[in-house]
């Protein structure tokens, strides 16, 4: 007896739990879940969207600054100033009324005062004069060119 009392009280719960009712609250909440998960789906792509477009937005900045100095530096290479300092490093060639002279380094920079803030441009005299067609050859072929 006691057995049957019991197998009818498991009934009537296992029945509860699939009643109408019941079924509706399960709807709602397996609706519930799928719309919180596509929600937190969503923010998280758009967030992931952000950081790509902030780092784009960067990439830009970064391109039109180097894009500006290029252009800097290519006025800078057109100006007198420069040419005047590449003819007097790289060509041992003096202004008007000028006298070059070629002193020896270790010369140069004994003669400077200490502490000096002043630049002096120094002729290394160890470098020996090639040949002129050796010096030719060296600049055709971009060999001997210093950074």
């Amino acid at each position: 007896m006691l057995d049957k009392i019991k197998n009818n009280l498991e009934s009537k719960k296992l029945r509860s739990y699939f009643s109408l009712g019941a079924m509706g609250i399960y709807l709602i909440a397996i609706v519930s879940l799928s719309v919180a998960w596509a929600s937190s789906k969503a923010i998280q792509r758009n967030y992931q969207l952000m950081k790509q477009i902030s780092v784009l937005e960067q990439e830009a900045d970064i391109a039109e600054q180097k894009v500006a100095n290029q252009k800097l530096e290519n006025e800078y290479y057109k100006s007198d100033d420069f040419l005047e300092l590449a003819a007097r490093s790289q060509l041992n060639k003096a202004a008007p009324g000028e006298k070059l002279m070629i002193v020896p380094k270790s010369v140069a920079l004994s003669k400077l005062p200490a502490g000096s803030d002043q630049t002096v441009a120094v002729v290394d005299s160890s470098k020996e004069k090639l040949p002129n067609w050796q010096a030719w050859l060296q600049f055709l072929t971009g060999r001997g060119i210093e950074d």
